[in-house]
């Protein structure tokens, strides 16, 4: 697959880092050397420093064999241009990251339609629904559906008190057991595996269970997975993004407290939001945060712009006894520090924007993913094409997955299967499927049909 991804800053490197683990063809332009200089070194791509929304530089990059283009510089406009100069130049798919909701539609022009481009991204939305999954599993690391919400993925930390510590996988997840679940995924350290039925749960580990939905009551329990969704939520910053989270609690029944610090802000927040306590003042700051007994929150959601200012607003809110804290960060390498500073939650925008953008690469017959490990591995949900290896065959004897993936669900009609040994995919079936990113391009393959 041949991939252009115009801008080299977090969301252009995740873009080419997860395109580069996967084996395909990646071309980065930004105007900035010493970005490419930097990308250059950890990753196998090829570097233009140039104006990404040149026609000349888009031609040269070769956007008219393009599969995928996508824009995503600190600049609006000039992700707009060169998506549509790509689709122009006969580029496959073009995506934009575009923060100014105005282009987002709602009003009386549609610029995706009207611009031709496939895909025009709000990171601050993208932010915002994230958050409000969080909010409904403060615990868990990630959540996410499939098969119209028949299957649950459901990534945790195995806590020291858990049933699971010390135990073995097959004891945890029986083989026999077909309406269950099956653990995809162990992460320790940065060692990401498909566990096998011998290896041990330790406290710490990072843990990715495919299950039937109505499986997941039993899983948490097991993984001490038992935080109910929270009730109250305080917000610190009420720019785009927490104005729309605020705006999709209310429709929760959430009790939501938004603190922010610019006078007229505040009353432009007022006027659109209707159940949600809007506060003037610095969340920063300790006086105007214990003023508020923001102590009393569930979960303290830091949205303030800049990361320092977050961390600091986030800490505070920690000391006065608030159990679940979320913040936004721009800086990719401060995920780590922050989960040390006791921090459960590090969203960043531009990961999420390079995440929705690596799931339009249409991977056919790829139906949905979602990106774990920074990119290093993926849960996909496939569909079995008619005349594809494995088709009408049975799991061990007649399919041998690659290296580095495991089937952990199969969808037939209204029905899940946990599957094993023996259990035939039928014509039809959708499957879902844990992979290490090297390994996602051939178990698609096997999916796709004589004519894919």
């Amino acid at each position: 697959m041949e991939v252009i991804v115009i801008g080299a800053g977090q969301a252009g490197n995740h873009i080419a880092h997860a395109l580069t683990y996967e084996n395909h063809n990646v071309t980065l332009i930004d105007t900035d050397r010493s970005r490419l200089e930097q990308a250059e070194e950890g990753l196998d791509v090829r570097t233009i420093c140039d104006h990404g929304a040149s026609p000349r530089i888009l031609e040269m990059a070769g956007a008219s064999d393009a599969d995928l283009v996508a824009a995503v510089t600190n600049s609006d406009e000039v992700n707009l241009i060169a998506a549509v100069t790509a689709r122009q130049l006969g580029a496959g798919l073009t995506a934009a990251r575009v923060y100014n909701q105005a282009y987002h539609g709602g009003g009386k022009i549609e610029y995706r339609n009207f611009l031709g481009i496939d895909l025009i991204i709000s990171p601050q939305a993208l932010a915002a629904f994230e958050i409000a999954k969080q909010i409904e599993n403060p615990a868990a690391v990630m959540v996410e559906h499939f098969a119209n919400g028949l299957v649950e993925m459901r990534e945790m930390v195995v806590a020291h008190d858990s049933p699971a510590t010390g135990c073995e996988i097959r004891a945890l997840f029986p083989p026999e057991r077909h309406d269950a679940a099956l653990a995809v995924s162990l992460a320790r350290g940065d060692s990401v595996v498909v566990p096998g039925p011998n290896d041990r749960v330790k406290a710490g580990d990072q843990i990715t269970v495919v299950m039937p939905t109505g499986q997941t009551p039993t899983v948490r329990k097991l993984f001490n997975d038992f935080e109910a969704p929270a009730k109250s939520v305080v917000i610190a910053g009420g720019g785009t993004t927490g104005m729309m989270l605020a705006q999709m609690l209310e429709g929760r029944n959430k009790s939501v407290k938004l603190i922010e610090q610019r006078r007229e802000r505040c009353d432009e927040l007022s006027r659109v939001l209707k159940q949600t306590q809007v506060i003037h003042g610095d969340a920063t700051r300790h006086a105007v945060l214990e003023e508020e007994r923001v102590g009393d929150a569930d979960i303290f959601i830091a949205l303030c712009g800049h990361d320092e200012l977050n961390l600091m607003s986030a800490l505070q809110a920690r000391e006065m006894g608030v159990p679940y804290l979320t913040v936004t960060v721009n800086r990719a390498d401060y995920g780590p520090i922050v989960e040390r500073l006791g921090v459960h939650h590090a969203v960043s925008p531009r990961i999420l924007t390079g995440n929705r953008i690596l799931m339009l690469v249409g991977r056919f017959p790829v139906l949905s993913a979602a990106l774990l490990h920074d990119g290093r591995a993926e849960v996909v949900e496939l569909v079995a094409e008619v005349g594809s290896r494995v088709a009408g065959k049975k799991i061990g004897k007649e399919i041998r997955f690659p290296k580095g993936t495991i089937l952990g669900a199969i969808v037939r009609g209204q029905d899940v299967i946990v599957p094993g040994a023996g259990d035939t995919i039928q014509p039809g079936d959708t499957c879902i499927a844990f992979a290490l990113a090297p390994a996602v391009d051939a178990l698609s393959r096997m999916f796709r049909g004589r004519k894919g």
